[in-house]
């Protein structure tokens, strides 16, 4: 199994799996704006639109794992009450550089002029990592974008010591061209393979369970579920999901997603109203990727 370190630790894509109402008391319900019927087009494009910002999310989590200090590490300059270390032009900084102090906050600063990540995504801004344990941590963001996306909300993670992770989501996707894209998620990622490269987390394979509730661009309310008898499956260093269904439930349309056998591309079939037709999920999605 991957030798764990919880300060480094990734936890795959942070989606395909939203949070159901009724489980947590404290869920802000997203406001529906539109009473435009649901048309099979829309439900396809809200199911790439989807995925897309799944791997955005994917790019928040891998990203702070790449840049999260070892907090006994002697490589940090002081300054002042924190420490700082530069990773050419990402600046990372820390409070509490130690292995027992809590709270921690780590802030990830990518800059303004936007940094190329490993999946040749676009980052500006910052992420601020607030770890209250060894094995809890939250994600917010400071005038944050990825692709021209701005993030907002908040992402809370927990760590169970090993092989699994769960998340509680509270997402608005700004998208690049002014639409909004709001997601609220509660999810389990387990690790199934870390492919030969224990130290290496961009080419990991994790299983996705879980629930979504969210409002679509076009005003429209939607839930997702991926359940443990077919799970989503994410290899971390690509930006679609490779394998394994979804439900989706749109205004009275219910589809099947599935996401194929395993290979890495961005094909899925859906299937409503008794038909399945194959789409590109890089082509109907207005969620830009490189």
């Amino acid at each position: 199994m991957k030798a764990n370190k919880f300060w480094g630790i990734p936890t795959a894509m942070v989606g395909i799996a939203l949070l159901t109402a009724s489980c947590q008391t404290d869920f802000n319900q997203p406001t529906v704006t539109s009473s435009t019927p649901v048309t099979t087009k829309s439900v396809e494009s809200t199911i790439a639109n989807d995925v897309q910002a799944s791997s955005i999310n994917q790019e928040v989590v891998t990203s702070t794992a790449e840049y999260m200090p070892d907090f006994n590490s002697e490589s940090f300059n002081t300054n002042g009450a924190q420490k700082v270390k530069r990773y050419n032009t990402v600046v990372v900084t820390l409070e509490e550089p130690d292995h027992e102090s809590f709270p921690k906050i780590v802030t990830i600063d990518f800059g303004t002029n936007g940094y190329v990540g490993k999946r040749m995504n676009v980052l500006r801004g910052k992420i601020i990592v607030t770890i209250s344990s060894r094995h809890a941590k939250t994600y917010t963001f400071d005038n944050f974008s990825i692709n021209e996306n701005q993030i907002r909300g908040s992402k809370f993670e927990s760590f169970n010591g090993t092989d699994t992770w769960t998340y509680s989501d509270k997402d608005t996707i700004v998208l690049a061209n002014g639409r909004t894209f709001i997601r609220n998620t509660n999810r389990t990622h387990k690790l199934l393979d870390f492919n030969n490269t224990p130290f290496v987390y961009n080419d990991d394979t994790y299983a996705i369970t879980g629930d979504i509730i969210g409002v679509n661009p076009d005003g429209k309310q939607y839930t997702m579920v991926a359940d443990d008898s077919n799970p989503v499956i994410s290899y971390t260093g690509y930006n679609y999901f490779i394998k394994g269904k979804i439900t989706m439930s749109c205004e009275g349309k219910t589809a099947v997603v599935d996401f194929g056998d395993g290979t890495h591309d961005s094909l899925a079939t859906i299937t409503m109203d008794g038909e399945t037709k194959e789409i590109n999920l890089a082509e109907t999605s207005e969620v830009p990727h490189p």
